[in-house]
């Protein structure tokens, strides 16, 4: 016996006619169909992120040199690349006190920041180390959670 329930893989290939077709009280299905397929690729997701923490989350964050950044770990045929991006984020209310000081001291804060409070981490990094320590606490780094590719070694 068929079914005439229409599912989400058929409508992928449906003309625009035979959508039109299905009857409306399919649509509430269709999506709590795709609500659970989501939900499913989530939950899919966050189990094979956590295979590949579990199995390599100990060596990358060991040969990783800083907090953030790509390791290549290989293992047997293959070799995996585990990345930790790094966003930093500037403590606003610090900051704007050290620009503020800076221009007390007849310095033009323009020089070492952009007024949305904001300072271009490749800007801080060639700064002299006098201002770069003046900034320090305002200067938050935070690594994302790594990811993880493959290829054949």
């Amino acid at each position: 016996m068929t079914s005439n329930r229409v599912t989400l893989d058929d409508i992928d290939t449906m003309s625009a006619r035979d959508l039109c077709a299905i009857p409306v009280d399919m649509l509430p299905i269709l999506q709590d169909d795709l609500a659970e397929a989501k939900a499913n690729f989530q939950r899919q997701t966050a189990a094979l992120q956590r295979l590949f923490d579990t199995r390599y989350a100990d060596t990358a964050e060991g040969e990783r040199e800083n907090e953030t950044g790509v390791v290549y770990i290989t293992e047997g045929d293959w070799t995996i690349r585990c990345e930790v991006r790094k966003r930093v984020d500037w403590n606003q209310d610090a900051l704007n006190a050290i620009l503020d000081e800076i221009e007390r001291n007849g310095e033009n804060a323009e020089d070492y920041a952009t007024f949305k409070a904001f300072v271009p981490e490749n800007n801080f990094k060639r700064w002299p180390k006098p201002i770069r320590e003046k900034f320090e606490p305002a200067r938050r780094v935070i690594g994302s959670s790594p990811s993880y590719s493959m290829r054949r070694a």
